[in-house]
């Protein structure tokens, strides 16, 4: 049963001009069967109609411990007694920022934002007045690709879109030889995660940094998603390669509004400049959220996180594609770290065209199958699942069951 969330979610479709509202309708099976989650903990969720679902969402790379991790719940309740933010340099601030100088050595200096698309906003803004030109280039398909249409021409960003293909060198190489002296900045994913779930190959992060040198462009990491996912440090799919600045998301702030980006002290010192004009002090990240911040990088960093975290990833990837080849159903799927992405084809996603050929219809079906079966998967075929560390061999073995009968159940239905 469902009614509450029904209601609920009638009344947010009619208050609430919401595309991601808009975009969940699509892919429950009946209208108002979309679950309104009130409270999680661990690896679990339950919505207001008190029904229980395996999480395998992962908060868009927020739940990265879980849901209310203690740890971060006191931290959160800590700086919060303590009263509401001030615009001036704190302590927590601090705390935070030496955390992540010294786990990441190719950052010098980090600021914190409001949220990752602050963050973005203003590694666009430093990267313009810093290299004194307008064009940021983005890959097809990327998560940032739509948030570059917010930045407009009349604050002088002519943005290169749809230009690269993710993987694709020689068309990077094409662009940079047109307009290479016009980019301000290349930002990418060292795993693309915008039409699945897809690592650089052959050469590619490796072929952006030669061509940001040669023509002294800024390199920018995203690791909104990704960021924490793989290991302590950068995404280990980066090849080696150094960028100039690393964009940080959600998973950084256990889920709570934060974002964060830092780079080499020559670059991040040109925020101090008039030019530069960006929010100061806390108020630029809320404390809370860099409390919760330092509970995470310390909970990381334990001996054994990231070994424990990668064996339940691995007992989940290997069941799944025991279900499917059982299920004889074509299931592409490719996991980095606790990231899982899937694709209803047989053909393996390399990038936005592949990804395209997958049968939506069919993943519409199994995401209904699998959440009539308590198991709650991100409601878009091109959104890799996660898995947190809470999440127990029982309930990936219970996601594993699901899976099995949820691919018999539409083996051999395809879409319409």
């Amino acid at each position: 049963m469902v009614a509450k969330s029904a209601a609920l979610y009638r009344a947010a479709a009619a208050l609430i001009p919401s595309t991601a509202t808009a975009a969940l309708g699509q892919w429950f099976r009946t209208e108002g069967s979309v679950p309104v989650i009130t409270k999680g903990k661990g690896g679990v969720v339950i919505d207001v109609d008190g029904n229980e679902y395996i999480d395998l969402t992962f908060a868009q790379g927020a739940t990265l411990l879980g849901h209310a991790d203690e740890r971060v719940v006191v931290a959160i309740n800590k700086t919060a007694s303590k009263g509401a933010d001030c615009p001036w340099v704190s302590e927590t601030e601090v705390r935070l920022a030496e955390l992540i100088v010294s786990r990441f050595p190719s950052i010098d200096m980090v600021r914190f934002a409001g949220s990752p698309t602050e963050a973005f906003l203003e590694v666009i803004r430093l990267a313009r007045f810093g290299t004194g030109r307008n064009r940021i280039l983005v890959f097809e398909g990327s998560l940032r690709e739509p948030l570059v249409e917010w930045v407009t021409p009349e604050q002088g960003v002519d943005p290169v879109r749809r230009a690269v293909s993710y993987n694709d060198t020689a068309s990077a190489e094409r662009v940079f030889s047109d307009d290479g002296e016009q980019i301000a900045a290349v930002i990418v994913e060292p795993v693309a995660t915008g039409f699945g779930l897809v690592p650089s190959t052959g050469g590619f992060l490796a072929g952006l940094r030669s061509l940001c040198d040669a023509h002294g462009t800024l390199l920018v990491y995203d690791e909104t998603v990704t960021g924490l996912r793989m290991g302590p440090g950068l995404t280990p799919a980066a090849e080696g390669v150094v960028p100039d600045l690393v964009l940080f998301g959600a998973a950084l702030g256990g889920g709570l509004p934060l974002g964060a980006y830092g780079g080499r002290k020559a670059i991040m010192k040109r925020l101090l400049s008039d030019t530069v004009s960006v929010p100061f002090g806390p108020m630029a990240g809320s404390l809370l959220g860099m409390a919760a911040g330092i509970a995470v990088l310390q909970t990381i960093g334990e001996p054994g996180f990231y070994d424990s975290l990668e064996a339940k990833a691995a007992r989940f990837d290997e069941g799944l594609h025991a279900a499917a080849a059982t299920a004889n159903v074509p299931l592409h799927h490719a996991r980095m770290g606790s990231l899982v992405g899937m694709a209803f084809t047989s053909a393996p996603v390399t990038d936005p065209a592949s990804a395209r050929a997958s049968d939506r219809g069919r993943f519409e079906r199994f995401f209904n199958a699998m959440l009539d079966r308590g198991v709650l998967l991100p409601p878009s075929p091109s959104t890799p699942v996660g898995l947190c560390a809470t999440h127990t061999d029982e309930q990936i073995d219970r996601t594993i069951v699901a899976a099995h009968e949820a691919l018999q159940l539409i083996s051999g239905i395809s879409s319409d």
